[in-house]
């Protein structure tokens, strides 16, 4: 996880956060749908025993592509969005929703394997990381290189250009 960190901290500005988020929710649901398949597999009692190293690579790609995107970037992107009058009480609440997002995972994880098998929570969590990717691909804005104003505008669903544009003062109204 740290060497991901690493990674998605260089290639952030290059690639943009709106790629990490895309891609490491694509990857999560890749890693996860293999984990899936795997105890589904096995509750099935087929013998997985020759792929028994199956959740140990999975379990390993999961934290190395979720810390890509998923564990990055929504505190990059929270600090950018809220202006400085607000970024404490912003970031605060946002973690909140974090850890009480964080909770209710753990205790659906718990239920669904509880009631229907190890299979069903990862086949869950698979749907969400596809869905979240999706959702990131037509809602979440690029906030790269991207000031705080034009964030705020791109959030309002304007153009940045429009803001520069009204700001500049109209040559042709003066003659």
């Amino acid at each position: 996880m740290l060497f991901s960190a690493g990674v998605a901290s260089l290639i952030m500005d290059k690639f943009g956060r709106k790629f990490l988020l895309i891609s490491s929710g694509l990857l999560t649901g890749v890693v996860l749908l293999i984990m899936a398949i795997y105890f589904h597999l096995k509750n099935l009692d087929f013998d997985v025993i020759h792929v028994s190293w199956i959740p140990a690579v999975c379990v390993m790609a999961y934290a190395a592509t979720f810390k890509l995107g998923l564990g990055l970037v929504p505190i990059v992107i929270t600090a950018e969005i809220f202006p400085t009058t607000v970024k404490a009480i912003g970031m605060t609440l946002a973690d909140t929703v974090y850890v009480i997002a964080a909770a209710i995972s753990i205790n659906i994880y718990y239920v669904l394997y509880r009631n229907f098998g190890i299979h069903v929570p990862f086949y869950m969590f698979t749907a969400c990381s596809f869905l979240m990717a999706i959702f990131t691909a037509i809602w979440i804005p690029e906030t790269k290189g991207k000031t705080l104003d034009e964030i705020q505008l791109m959030l309002k669903g304007k153009k940045a250009v429009a803001a520069k544009e009204s700001s500049e003062p109209n040559i042709s109204a003066r003659y």
